[in-house]
């Protein structure tokens, strides 16, 4: 019998061939005559194997790399089928040098390639330099998987205007990771403000590359840009010259337009003119009002519209009040806005954060109080597509009083639930006992924010009551992890550290028991400064914007931090 690596030889002898030539007389005796042949077999078979082993490894040969010889093919049925059941994964990470885990057993660093079985498998990499990621795979065929994991020491850079004497307005994420800049000028005024010139721009953190946004109208500059999610198009308020001197009201915005870089502006909204009396798109007879705000619905097919009171009866309103239209923005299909709401209220610029679905759009308000010594800020939430019906509004939370001269950050601090089913989580403050006056009695005020769970879109409902989530404070800014991003962290919110310069951290937190998580993510300290901050993520893009007041100042000025969070292709 030759093997691979030796020879077995074996002998007959002169007793086993007589007993070989003799004739059994019975079924008995035949078959005791097999059995000997049948253990020597055995125990030859099982020699070689061992035998064979045994001389590879003295060879220097490697144990976790078997190749059994064709000739040992019957013992290995049941192992070729599972080989047919198995298919090559391919695992890359940034940062590499990941630790893989799968299901439960380690499998060596990325990049890596194994085969695995077909079906489901848990995946963990795990880095020094990174957040644990945990993923539910489906194995059907070859497959590769590259992960950017999140770091624990995340990039940020400060967003600087494109030329000296202008500043950023208004930063928001694009669909591809791009952002788009609203670009404030100097160059003249409108209106009696400063900066009330805007241009679009367009800012490629990938790239490094910023660009403004052209179309065919030369020197594109007015009040207000919005630039559509696909960043394709650009939409823009136009002044209204004739009304400079109607009721003492400056220039007013009264027009909408739509533009883009391949075809002429398209005008897709307009109020009546000052002198045009009543019609279907002012509120009543004598009323002055102004474009406001403007922003693009998530799917870019229509534009969400504020209109402001300007003026009324003949003077300045005694108090604000704001109407909300869902504009069609396609220049092939226009057709009249639909009036959503109308708030005592003058709606935040801004300050939009939509719901997967396109429909539910929570933003800010802000109304003065009767004394003028300040004003206060309120969380609301609307669904465009309740065509302008009551049940399609929610007063949420009120968020904090704030002087005149401190405007709230343009973000509302919510986020919507990415399984559509109506959650919001919000930051707003949580009540804080204190001892204030004579009698020594325990008074409620506002204490630090925290987090807070409700459902707008439930039945029957005329103001929402939340739910505290846990008992965790200081948090704001939060995003609702759909879950490839954190295993187990659910909700996400920035909070600043108790720790040196108190710099701002990332936590997570259980949405369902309000748990807290360390994910031990720190912002460079120089982020957000020391103030009071707010955020816009895009959990897609590994991105978070950090919103500040420029130098912990009232100025109006604001700076816009990019913060990478996941880490790019290169990255060691």
């Amino acid at each position: 019998m030759n093997l691979r690596f030796f020879t077995i030889e074996v002998e007959r002898n002169a007793d086993i061939e007589r007993c070989r030539n003799a004739r059994p007389h019975t079924a008995e005796a035949r078959q005791q005559g097999r059995l000997p042949w049948i253990g020597l077999g055995l125990l030859v078979a099982s020699s070689a194997i061992a035998a064979g082993w045994g001389g590879w490894l003295v060879a220097g040969g490697d144990p976790t790399r078997v190749e059994l010889a064709s000739w040992v093919a019957f013992l290995t049925s049941s192992g070729s089928a599972e080989a047919d059941d198995q298919a090559r994964l391919e695992v890359i990470s940034q940062p590499g040098g990941a630790t893989v885990t799968i299901d439960g057993q380690r499998r060596g660093s990325t990049p890596l390639e194994l085969q695995v079985a077909h079906g489901s498998h848990t995946l963990v990499l795990m880095h020094p330099d990174a957040i644990d990621e945990q993923r539910q795979i489906w194995v059907a065929d070859d497959m590769t998987i590259n992960v950017s994991m999140w770091l624990r020491r995340p990039t940020a850079m400060l967003l600087k205007p494109a030329y000296p004497g202008a500043s950023i307005a208004d930063v928001a994420f694009l669909e591809d990771g791009r952002l788009g800049l609203s670009m404030a000028s100097a160059i003249g005024s409108a209106g009696g403000g400063e900066h009330s010139f805007r241009e679009p721009w367009i800012f490629d953190p990938t790239r490094g590359s910023l660009a403004e946004f052209t179309t065919l109208r030369p020197s594109l500059r007015t009040a207000k840009v919005a630039i559509s999610p696909d960043g394709l198009h650009v939409a823009y308020p136009q002044l209204d010259e004739s009304t400079s001197h109607v009721a003492g009201v400056s220039a007013r915005l009264k027009e909408v337009w739509v533009a883009d870089a391949s075809a002429s502006p398209v005008r897709v909204f307009a109020l009546p003119s000052a002198n045009a009396g009543s019609t279907s798109d002012s509120a009543s007879s004598g009323d002055i009002e102004a474009v406001h705000d403007l922003t693009w619905t998530p799917d870019g097919n229509h534009l969400l519209i504020t209109v402001r009171l300007a003026a009324i009866g003949g003077g300045y309103p005694s108090a604000p009040r704001s109407r909300l239209l869902l504009v069609d923005a396609s220049p092939e299909q226009l057709t009249p806005p639909v009036e959503l709401m109308t708030l005592p209220a003058e709606v935040v610029a801004s300050s939009y954060t939509w719901a997967p679905d396109g429909n539910w759009v929570a933003f800010l308000t802000q109304a003065s109080s009767r004394s003028g010594g300040s004003s206060f800020v309120a969380l609301c939430a609307l669904d465009t597509s309740a065509g302008g019906a009551m049940s399609g509004f929610r007063y949420l939370a009120d968020l904090e009083a704030t002087s005149n001269l401190a405007s709230p950050l343009p973000v509302a601090p919510a986020a919507w639930s990415p399984m559509g089913n109506g959650r919001v989580v919000y930051a707003a403050a949580t009540p804080k006992l204190s001892v204030s006056n004579p009698l020594g009695l325990p008074t409620t005020s506002g204490g630090e924010p925290g987090l807070f769970v409700a459902t707008p879109v439930g039945q029957g409902l005329t103001a929402e009551e939340g739910q505290r989530l846990g008992s965790g404070t200081g948090l704001t800014a939060p995003a609702w992890a759909s879950g490839s991003e954190l295993d187990g962290a659910g909700v996400l919110a920035l909070t600043r550290s108790d720790r040196g310069s108190k710099p701002l951290i990332i936590r997570g937190v259980d949405a369902v028991n309000g748990m807290p998580q360390n994910l031990d993510v720190v912002l460079p300290a120089a982020v957000g400064g020391s103030g009071v901050v707010a955020g816009r993520w895009d959990l897609a893009h590994g991105r978070l914007l950090v919103l500040a007041r420029h130098d912990n100042s009232n100025s109006g000025l604001l700076d816009y931090w990019l913060v990478e969070l996941q880490a790019r292709a290169g990255a060691n």
